[in-house]
């Protein structure tokens, strides 16, 4: 596991498992997010990749930069974008 076990992952993987498991309507704007960021191993495969809504990509974003603290410093700088 590339997280660190605190409330930071638990809300992260809260929005992912939702996103997985829904159908987001057509017209709403959604963004691809990475569950596996790219650069610490992931691919674009529909395993590694869910539909977030804007708020919810950028939460994510969020809680994976924090969910990170305590890690070496060059996956945090991955984590950070």
């Amino acid at each position: 596991m590339i997280f660190i076990n605190n409330k930071y992952t638990a809300i992260y993987y809260k929005i992912v498992r939702r996103a997985a498991v829904r159908i987001l309507p057509k017209e709403l704007y959604k963004e691809r997010h990475h569950i596996i960021p790219k650069s610490l191993g992931g691919n674009n495969t529909g395993e590694n990749l869910v539909s977030l809504t804007g708020r919810e990509h950028l939460i994510c974003h969020i809680m994976y930069s924090l969910s990170n603290r305590g890690k070496p410093r060059h996956l945090q700088k991955m984590a950070r974008g």
